[in-house]
C-alpha cells in the first residue's frame, strides 16, 4: 500500500474492488486520518463501607482509640480505618472494583492503641452480597486480652514464645488462677518480678542456670499437674507433708519421715520464694535487691532438695550416734 505523507491518509478506492494488489487497491488521500473516538469504558466504582464498634471480649466494654488496619490479601494493599480517641467506633470506605472485589480476602488487625495489650487478627472473605448491599455494617470487633507476660521465664528463655513458657502459662490459667491463694500468688509475682527479670536478662550465665535448675523442674511439675490424674494425689501428699512437718510424731514411722522431709522441702521453697518476692519489691528502688533475688532463683530447688535429704538423713545419723554413746 502507498505510504501517506503528513496531513495525508491511505485508504481503498471507492469502488472497493479487491485485486489482491495493494498498490492498485489503495490510494493516498489529501486529508489526514480522522481520530477515532475513545471507546474504552471505565467501570464506575461504588463505595464499600465497613464500620462497627470495638469492644473488650471479656466484658463487652468499649475499647476507645484502637488501631485497625485492613489488608487485601489478594493485592497486598493495606488500609487504615478511622478511629477516635474518645470513641470505640471505627470506619473505612473502600472502592469496589479497585480496592476490593467479591471473593477477595480482607485481613483485619485490631489492637488497643494505648498499650497493645488487647488485639484481634482475623480474615474475612468479601461476598457478592457484601458488594451488593454496599459494605459490612455493624461489623463489631472483640479484642482478646494478650497473654500476661511471664517476666522471669521470658528473661530466662529470651522469648515469650518458648513452649515451656506456654506450659507455665497454662498452669497459671488452669490451676493457680482458679483459686484465691493461687490468684494471690500470681498477683504477687507480677507485682515483684519485673525488676528481677531485668537483672536476670543482663546475665547470660545466670539465665542458663535459672532455665536448668528452676524452670525445667517447674515445667515438669506443671505438665504432670495439668494431666489431671496426679493432681489430687500431689495436693494430698503436699498437704500431709506440711501438716506432719508441723506436728511430727514417731508413730507414723517411715511415712512420717518421708512426709516430714517433703514438708520441710515445701516450707523451704515457700521461704525462699517469699524472700525473692520481697527483694523484687525492693528492687524497684534498690536494683541490688533485684540482682540478689535473681541469684537466689537457681538455688530454690537445690536448697529444697538439700533440706529434704538432710531431714531424712539427720534422724538416722542421730540415732546411730546415740547408739554408739550408750554404755551397754
Amino acid at each position: 500500500a502507498p505510504a501517506p505523507g503528513d496531513d495525508e491518509s491511505a485508504g481503498r478506492y471507492p469502488n472497493g474492488v479487491d485485486t489482491n494488489n495493494d498498490s492498485a487497491d489503495f490510494r493516498v488521500f489529501d486529508v489526514p486520518t480522522p481520530g477515532a473516538p475513545n471507546t474504552i469504558l471505565i467501570p464506575p466504582t461504588t463505595p464499600l463501607l465497613i464500620f462497627g464498634w470495638v469492644v473488650n471480649y471479656s466484658d463487652g466494654s468499649p475499647v476507645n482509640n484502637s488501631t485497625i488496619t485492613i489488608t487485601n490479601l489478594n493485592t497486598s494493599e493495606e488500609f487504615t480505618a478511622k478511629t477516635n480517641a474518645t470513641s470505640n467506633y471505627y470506619q473505612l470506605v473502600l472502592a469496589t472494583g479497585t480496592d476490593v472485589n467479591a471473593t477477595e480476602i480482607l485481613k483485619f488487625n485490631a489492637t488497643m492503641s494505648t498499650d497493645g495489650s488487647h488485639s484481634k487478627v482475623f480474615n474475612y472473605a468479601i461476598t457478592p452480597e457484601d458488594i451488593n448491599k454496599g459494605g459490612l455494617f455493624n461489623f463489631n470487633i472483640s479484642l482478646n486480652a494478650a497473654p500476661s507476660p511471664c517476666f522471669i521465664a521470658t528473661a530466662a528463655y529470651g522469648t515469650p514464645l518458648h513452649e515451656d513458657i506456654n506450659i507455665l502459662r497454662k498452669f497459671r490459667n488452669v490451676v493457680l488462677s482458679t483459686n484465691t491463694p493461687g490468684k494471690a500468688l500470681v498477683e504477687t509475682y507480677y507485682l515483684t518480678s519485673p525488676p528481677i527479670a531485668n537483672a536476670l536478662a543482663a546475665n547470660n550465665n545466670l539465665r542458663a542456670l535459672v532455665r536448668v535448675l528452676l524452670l525445667t523442674p517447674m515445667v515438669h511439675f506443671a505438665g504432670i499437674t495439668l494431666n489431671g490424674s496426679l493432681f489430687a494425689l500431689i495436693i494430698a501428699f503436699l498437704a500431709g507433708a506440711f501438716v506432719i512437718s508441723l506436728y511430727p510424731s514417731r508413730k507414723y514411722g517411715v511415712l512420717a519421715g518421708i512426709l516430714k522431709a517433703a514438708g520441710f522441702g515445701v516450707l523451704s521453697i515457700a521461704v525462699l520464694t517469699s524472700l525473692v518476692f520481697t527483694l523484687g519489691w525492693l528492687g524497684y528502688t534498690y536494683t541490688v535487691c533485684a540482682t540478689i533475688a535473681a541469684y537466689i532463683l537457681p538455688l530454690i530447688i537445690p536448697i529444697s532438695i538439700a533440706v529434704v535429704l538432710i531431714t531424712v538423713i539427720m534422724p538416722k545419723y542421730k540415732e546411730k550416734r546415740y547408739a554408739e554413746k550408750k554404755p551397754w
